[in-house]
């Protein structure tokens, strides 16, 4: 062996034995080392583990022989891998073997699955100053005789010189929109406003703004509370060619046909699957259908489309609607308002939050507007799929 041993090795040695064998140590070393010759016996009990290192492996110390030294060394080395080998590492995977002493850190931000993107910037809400609001509408269900009918029955005839003119009789109705109010509650303890890691009012505002844009969405297509688009009176429906499925490009181009003025298409989830696969009544593919890519609509035959939640499930009625959607009043009697109080819940030690909002929607029309030239033809402000004729 080495005569000489590094001290801060030594240390560097000692430092990983472990509490719990450091007197067994001692005491063997003490046993084995300690005799009258011995010149750190006067010291020994004040020594430190360290320093018994230094004495035993110090070539200086006289009444050491090598062996001795090697002796003492073979000890420790054999004390410290048998401790290696047997020890139970401190781990915080284990809450009693140090998993306690790790803190559980909480992101302050809530995660989650967005959902479908708001749509009601497709549509352009009417104010309403008070609850209900009376709008004037050009009569366009008129059945057109030398005239059309979207201008109400302005007609135009051709006058001699000298002649009495042909009165013209625009005919014209009234919408009514009366707000309907809706409203969500929620109590708010102070202990979770003050503890939470998630700025709780902040987490309210998003999901207000977001839920209120989803069920004005619901509403125009099938609420209760407005007046909805399926099963209106003045919604075109088409019969599609094939049973539960909407990958037929006819079925496209037929609503397409049915209305004038069409800005976008709202689907289903399960629709968009069949996109891509549109087949011609040849059974060949068709590419008028282009893929959604990122926060860029997709497009069939050239209007953009949107995925929604609340349109009908694939094969029923509704599950692809075609909409101009200047055929639809949207009224905002007020818009999304977030509302605290600490005086509600005082008794509960909490802050009571309420949102609401008021609208209400309804479509111009009536009845499908029929053609000049064709007055069995009829197109309107919305057309869907419907069942296949049986």
């Amino acid at each position: 062996m080495e005569d000489t041993v590094n001290v801060n090795e030594e240390k560097g040695l000692l430092h990983d034995i472990k509490a719990s064998i450091i007197d067994e140590v001692k005491a063997e070393l003490k046993s084995e080392f300690a005799k009258p010759r011995f010149a750190a016996q006067p010291k020994e009990n004040d020594w430190d583990q360290t320093e018994w290192l230094k004495c035993v492996f110090d070539s200086n110390r006289k009444g050491v022989s090598p062996e001795r030294k090697e002796k003492a060394l073979n000890l420790l080395t054999n004390k410290y891998n048998q401790f290696d080998y047997h020890k139970k590492a401190m781990v915080q995977g284990t809450d009693a073997a140090g998993g306690f002493l790790v803190p559980e850190i909480w992101s302050p931000k809530l995660y989650g699955l967005d959902g479908y993107r708001s749509l009601l910037d497709l549509f352009e809400p009417i104010p309403m100053t008070s609850d209900v609001l009376k709008i004037p509408v050009v009569d366009q269900t008129t059945t057109p005789s030398g005239h059309s009918a979207f201008y109400g029955g302005y007609k135009f005839v051709v006058t001699a010189e000298g002649e009495t003119e042909t009165e013209t009789k625009p005919a014209f109705k009234q919408v009514a929109l009366t707000a309907v109010k809706f409203m969500a509650y929620t109590e708010l303890s102070n202990e979770l406003i003050s503890n939470s890691m998630v700025t709780v009012q902040n987490l309210i505002s998003k999901g207000a703004y977001e839920a209120a844009s989803n069920e004005i969405l619901h509403q125009i297509v099938n609420g209760t509370d407005f007046t909805a688009t399926l099963g209106n009176s003045s919604v075109i429906k088409v019969f599609r060619t094939t049973i539960l499925r909407a990958n037929r490009i006819e079925d496209y181009v037929k609503l397409k046909a049915r209305v004038p003025g069409a800005k976008f298409w709202l689907i289903g989830p399960l629709v968009e699957q069949d996109l891509l696969s549109m087949v011609n009544s040849g059974g060949y593919p068709t590419y008028l259908v282009s893929g959604a890519s990122g926060n860029t609509p997709g497009t069939i035959c050239g209007l953009p489309y949107y995925t929604t939640e609340v349109q009908p499930a694939l094969g029923s009625e509704g599950d692809v609607m075609l909409v101009n959607p200047s055929g639809y009043a949207l009224g905002i009697n007020q818009a999304v308002t977030i509302s605290t109080s600490d005086h509600y819940a005082f008794g509960k030690d909490a802050q009571a939050v309420r949102v609401t909002f008021r609208a209400f929607g309804a479509p111009l029309l009536t009845a499908p507007v029929k053609l000049r030239g064709a007055t069995s033809t009829t197109v309107s402000w919305c057309a869907v799929l419907d069942d296949p004729i049986s």
